[in-house]
């Protein structure tokens, strides 16, 4: 059975199975917040209290 999945989890219109696996990699799972320094956004992860305002909506 599919779960929803978050608005900033969605794959964009036109964005490549590629592009949208890149994106999430790089992408906090909890806000969508993307950091491109692993170490920074595992850092960012521990401690994200989840969607702020106008981020990760997208």
């Amino acid at each position: 059975m599919p779960t929803e999945v978050k608005p900033h989890m969605r794959r964009r219109p036109g964005e490549t199975i590629e592009q949208y696996h890149a994106r999430l990699g790089r992408s906090c799972y909890r806000c969508g917040t993307e950091i491109h320094d692993r170490a920074e956004l595992n850092e960012h992860e521990d401690n994200c209290t989840g969607p702020k305002s106008g981020r990760g909506a997208s």
